[in-house]
């Protein structure tokens, strides 16, 4: 009897993918003779191919007497704060590094204070896991001597939501760095360098850390190699980044060692690269106060072990850096060797946001190298105030609470377009007194939850057992991304690229007599849904044909295809 009860549940298994997996849905929606278009007329200058499919493993569910499972893990991560950095008044007046790391000790005891409500906030966000940052020059401040009270503490509450771990194991104590209490100029001798002078102290370090957190309650299993290490030496000693910069290939060595150590001591463990800033360049021709090296990664694929042992790339995005991305999908196309120098092999980049850096970084990687890994990207954010006095940067309106609402829906569905098997929000709260200008936390000043945070919740919630499935072109201005759990259906998040509130665009769903939009939550929470019939009110055409049109603006929709 159990036999017949295993075949029967595998060939549901295999019929209801191929039902689920059918393209049929939204066959029109591929079709420009199809497509309504109305609203503001844009054409797309960022060379968005007309179908992005990416090659995709085939994953059945698991049934099993009326039980599904969906076979794709969570994607969505938070960093709980923002540790990695330090005040900015503190490092322009070049405290040194002892008084750096007693800084620190205060805007810790600041973070003390409010932790158990971040843990809260995490568990209710619906966040499969948590990046946290794991400072060694807080454990061992003094060669040998551990002080592991604090993280104990700190990572069982964590561990206790139910969360997995991203550790990052990051910022070198003085007495391990080259030079940490440098007074140079970023391109000058006398340039602070937290480099590890001698990596068998990291290696020490990772064995005790590795060891004590590997197992219950903490069960940490996924291990991120430094933080930014592509920082020029002068930028933010003792600040969390590790400034490696034109050293890629010494990166390359210590990232081995580190990822031969933890694996040996924990075989399941998966090793990432330092999340790369790969922005604010350094350099000839670059920006005059860049601040990290293009050309770190390059080193460090050249050097081979290092790349050999890591189980993913690892890079951060943020809005203000896009155009030096974006530029390569509507000009001359990048070259292997130096970026723009026309002489190399030319490899291809398409998209907006983060589609353009991650598409360049990808494909530069496996034109240039012959280098194919899976992606994760450890930190992406939106600024959210009400503040009035705030600083500038190259987008201004990245900071209203609704933008940063609404880019919490498309930078995720953009991220997993790439194939991103994780994307963290940096981060659930900034602590004021850690990075005075930076709002782009979940959670406000007060530890209360800003619509971003809500719009997080929802996203979580909807997709939740959801694969990316492909890209799907809807006409100019408008993105679209399919997402597939075989237990429940297909979704959709999409949009109309546009910063006018009354511009609109139509996109028409065939083959369909029923959906639900989801749309993001309100100031005070609450999702906000709507069902369609087809002919109904909310259908656009107003006719019972066997599809459904509906209106696309600026908010970001989830279009629920098997309600």
């Amino acid at each position: 009897m159990q036999k017949i009860k295993l075949i029967i549940s595998i060939l549901v298994a295999f019929l209801l993918f191929g039902f689920i997996g059918s393209n049929s849905v939204i066959a029109d929606l591929q079709d420009p003779g199809e497509r309504d278009q109305i609203g503001t007329n844009q054409t797309n200058p960022f060379g968005i191919p007309d179908l992005t499919v990416l090659d995709q493993n085939i994953f059945l569910p698991l049934i099993f007497n009326n039980f599904c499972k969906s076979p794709y893990d969570s994607p969505f991560s938070v960093q709980i704060a923002g540790l990695s950095d330090l005040t900015t008044t503190a490092l322009m007046t070049k405290l040194t590094r002892a008084e750096i790391d007693q800084l620190k000790e205060e805007q810790i005891k600041e973070l003390d204070e409010i932790f158990s409500t971040l843990v809260t906030y995490l568990a209710d966000s619906g966040a499969g896991w948590a990046r946290v940052y794991i400072d060694w020059a807080q454990i061992e401040q003094n060669k040998g001597i551990h002080n592991w009270a604090w993280y104990d503490e700190k990572l069982s509450l964590v561990s206790s939501t139910g969360v997995k771990m991203i550790a990052t194991i990051a910022n070198p104590p003085a007495w391990a760095a080259v030079n940490p209490n440098g007074t140079g100029e970023i391109g000058t001798n006398d340039a602070c360098s937290n480099v590890i002078s001698d990596n068998s102290d990291y290696y020490n370090f990772i064995s005790e850390l590795v060891g004590r957190y590997k197992t219950a309650p903490y069960n940490i299993h996924v291990w991120e190699i430094l933080n930014e290490p592509d920082a020029m030496p002068g930028y933010r000693c003792g600040g969390g980044l590790v400034t490696y910069g034109r050293n890629g290939t010494g990166y390359g060595e210590l990232a081995n060692g580190a990822a031969q150590l933890i694996k040996s001591l924990d075989p399941s463990a998966k090793i990432i690269m330092g999340g790369l800033a790969y922005d604010w360049f350094y350099g000839v021709g670059e920006a005059p106060d860049g601040k990290f090296y293009r050309y770190f990664i390059d080193d460090f694929a050249a050097e081979g072990n290092g790349v050999n042992s890591i189980d993913a790339w690892n890079f951060h995005f943020f809005k203000d850096f896009a155009p030096e991305w974006e530029r390569w999908t509507i000009g001359n196309l990048p070259t292997c060797g130096p970026v723009s120098d026309g002489i190399g092999l030319t490899y291809s980049t398409y998209g907006t946001g983060v589609i353009a850096k991650g598409s360049h970084l990808i494909n530069r990687m496996k034109t240039c190298y012959g280098i194919d890994k899976p992606l994760w990207i450890s930190e992406v954010g939106h600024h959210g105030t009400t503040e009035e006095t705030i600083p500038v940067d190259q987008n201004p309106e990245n900071y209203d609470l609704n933008n940063q609402a609404r880019y919490v829906f498309k930078v995720y569905a953009q991220a997993l377009s790439l194939g991103t098997e994780n994307v963290t929000w940096y981060a659930l709260k900034i602590v004021r007194s850690v990075t005075t200008n930076d709002y782009q936390g979940l959670l406000d000043d007060n530890n209360n939850p800003k619509p971003a945070y809500y719009a997080y919740q929802t996203l979580t919630n909807e997709l939740d057992g959801y694969g990316f499935v492909r890209t799907i072109n809807i006409g100019s201005g408008n993105e679209a991304y399919e997402f597939t759990n075989p237990c429940e259906g297909t979704k959709i998040i999409a949009w109309y690229n546009t910063v006018d509130e009354n511009a609109n665009s139509n996109m028409t769903i065939s083959g369909k007599t029923n959906i639900q939009l989801v749309y993001r939550p309100g100031p005070e929470g609450g999702v906000v849904n709507q069902s369609i019939t087809d002919g109904g009110s909310g259908d656009l055409d107003g006719l019972i044909n066997n599809s459904i049109s509906i209106r696309l603006t600026l908010e970001p929709v989830i279009i629920n295809l098997n309600p």
